[in-house]
């Protein structure tokens, strides 16, 4: 693996990393004790973006690189985890987003915060399915083809 591919690997798992926790802190933490403090919201709203941008910039690097040498089985789980990833995004414009700051909004925003992480960790478990088929053929679907 070459050094642009490595640090592409690393800085998207980094970055999903920092989703998937700032969701978990912001969920179980921050709004049960800061409530619907503007000025957090604005902060995590604007790491969510930084975050985001660095998960599709590196998502697409990604991509690029691996699928030429990966099998078809492979590339609809890939399709599944783009497509939770993408609905994981709206969420975050969503909440992110300057309307977002209204009441009907904050009364969701704990809901569809928990929806953002339950995707997440899916599409973790789909990520570490993919490393495992790649490296050694096994994973969850290694007897379809």
């Amino acid at each position: 693996m070459d050094a642009m591919s490595l640090a592409s690997k690393w800085i998207h798992l980094l970055s999903v990393a920092g989703v998937v926790g700032g969701a978990l802190l912001m969920r179980f933490v921050v709004l049960p004790s800061a409530g619907g403090d503007p000025s957090i919201k604005k902060r995590f709203g604007m790491l969510t973006g930084i975050l985001w941008l660095l998960v599709f910039a590196t998502g697409f690097y990604n991509l690029f690189k691996v699928w030429p040498v990966t099998t078809k089985a492979y590339h609809h789980i890939l399709e599944a985890k783009v497509l939770l990833a993408v609905v994981m995004f709206v969420i975050a414009v969503l909440l992110g987003h300057p309307a977002a700051a209204s009441a009907k909004m904050d009364q969701r925003r704990p809901s569809l915060i928990t929806i953002t992480l339950i995707l997440g960790i899916l599409v973790l478990g789909l990520s570490a399915h993919m490393n495992l088929s790649r490296i050694s053929g096994a994973g969850l679907l290694s007897g379809l083809h």
